[in-house]
């Protein structure tokens, strides 16, 4: 796994409705968090829907955040979006010559409906799972299209920063969690990054080809709810919503508490048979029979009855995941209060500083 060099690296995650950004620097073998942040654009601009949100919104932010952390071209790590891209794992041979592997790569993405493959870019890894006596090479292939690219460049570059390395948010969920627990994994795992527009499921085991899939369903699904069931803007249904991440909901009358639990409830049977399905294919293709435990993690995560629901339906062990937990605590209660607040935003964010260059 490369790791960055220099004294820090700055790591950017462009979400639907935040920018996710943190910094960490090198000591030794030890990592050391030097800063992190989370911006709320639809509070930020009071926006009426996260459709509202627009590059100017992220390039303006994104400089002031460069102003407060002294970040003047800095290079940066940042994600994109992974249901925007296509990501599909390959066995070839590897004999082949690079024309013969890129042709393969090429044929296999068209099955996905890709006839213009020139408007995408497409990347691979070769996966630490390879092993020669198979005589095959296990590729993760990755393409997404040139114009989400060059935006995300853009918007970037205006921002005063400097992309250096570009993941997907999947991609980065993977690294954060490989990297944490990689070697202490000795059954299939569900990592599950939900965010406001989809959910990243991931599923890995040391020593087979790890599984990715993204779900159509997110916080926004909820907030969407909210605004259909009460007749809400979207900035009101998001505050509303936001009371179902606390403990215990206050001030909300009893037919919005049951209208916000039956919503959360829809939201969570849909997320839970979509995971279900993948759980099932994963075990059928890998022909494993155990499942360990499903970490939840991103910003729409954070709800203790949605840990409840998942343990209930599929009663496998579940909990929230915060990167944030495995680096050096300060003793400032604020600051700590923050890491446990925000830090469930900052998986990919932290995944992609881990990959380094």
């Amino acid at each position: 796994m490369g790791l960055f060099l220099g004294k820090f690296r700055v790591g950017v995650d462009l979400g639907s409705t935040n920018i996710k950004i943190a910094g960490i620097g090198q000591k030794g073998q030890a990592f050391q968090l030097l800063f992190y942040d989370v911006i709320d654009l639809i509070k930020e601009y009071s926006l009426e829907s996260f459709s509202e949100i627009n590059d100017e919104h992220y390039i303006e932010q994104l400089r002031k955040l460069v102003t407060k952390y002294h970040l003047i071209n800095a290079k940066v790590s940042a994600t994109l979006p992974a249901n925007s891209a296509i990501i599909h794992n390959l066995k070839l041979n590897p004999d082949q010559t690079e024309s013969e592997i890129i042709e393969t790569i090429h044929a296999e993405l068209r099955q996905f409906g890709l006839e213009k493959i020139e408007e995408m870019h497409i990347a691979c890894h070769e996966m630490d799972e390879n092993n020669s006596e198979e005589q095959q090479l296990s590729l993760l292939a990755c393409a997404i299209p040139n114009s989400v690219l060059e935006r995300y460049r853009r918007i970037l570059e205006e921002g005063r920063l400097k992309a250096s390395v570009l993941d997907l948010d999947a991609l980065g969920v993977y690294n954060a969690f490989n990297f944490f627990h990689g070697k202490k994994i000795s059954v299939p795992t569900t990592v599950l990054q939900i965010g406001s527009q989809y959910t990243v499921c991931l599923i890995m085991l040391p020593g087979k080809t790890p599984f990715f899939y993204v779900i159509k369903l997110g916080g926004n699904t909820i907030t969407n709810k909210i605004m259909e069931e009460l007749c809400l803007s979207f900035f009101k249904a998001d505050k509303l919503k936001r009371r179902i991440f606390r403990p215990k909901w206050t001030n909300t009358e009893a037919f919005q508490k049951l209208t916000l639990s039956e919503i959360l409830s829809e939201f969570a049977d849909n997320l839970i048979s979509e995971v279900k399905r993948c759980l099932q294919h994963y075990q059928s293709c890998e022909d494993v029979a155990e499942i360990g435990k499903i970490y939840l993690t991103g910003g729409a995560a954070k709800m203790d009855l949605l840990v409840s629901l998942f343990y209930q339906k599929l009663k496998i062990e579940t909990e929230l995941w915060n990167p944030l937990n495995f680096f050096k605590k300060t003793s400032a209660q604020q600051d700590e209060q923050n890491r446990q607040l925000l830090g469930i935003h900052l998986t990919p964010t932290i995944g992609t500083l881990l990959r380094g260059d």
